[in-house]
């Protein structure tokens, strides 16, 4: 049972459904998956932010040394000026989860830590409502 679990949570830090659906899978509760997923998917966010900021620390330090700066156009900077950190925070983390949120937060030099409670706050209530659409839609089978 314990590896069901551990499963479940380390899957959860990456991808929320996968793991909602491996839950189902191997037979856990409607709690037991919610419990499980909200610890991975809250997991996944630190693992992000932690290495996210090693990351951008190494390409400041390595890659980006004696470079112009690009000038800022295209349609992920018109996105990003119009919606800001808070846009960014709850759209990117509904639609492509808190890890990838974080790195393209990461690539517009954005706050981060203004941004994580709310990244943490959508994750737990993406978890939620996925868990519980997942189990009725396998009560629907």
């Amino acid at each position: 049972m314990i590896w069901k679990i551990l499963s479940v949570i380390g899957l959860s830090s990456f991808e929320i459904y996968v793991a909602i659906a491996l839950a189902a899978g191997v037979g856990l509760t409607l709690w037991q998956t919610l419990i499980c997923t909200m610890i991975g998917g809250v997991v996944g966010a630190f693992i992000s932010l932690f290495l996210g900021q090693k990351i951008e620390s190494w390409i400041n330090t390595y890659l980006r040394k004696n470079k112009e700066p690009k000038p800022k156009k295209g349609l992920l900077f018109r996105i990003w000026n119009k919606y800001g950190e808070w846009g960014l925070s709850i759209l990117g983390t509904m639609f492509f989860g808190a890890p990838a949120t974080i790195g393209i937060a990461v690539g517009f030099n954005a706050n981060i830590k203004r941004m994580f409670p709310v990244i943490v706050i959508i994750v737990v209530i993406r978890c939620f409502t996925f868990t519980f659409l997942g189990d009725w839609l396998e009560r629907l089978v």
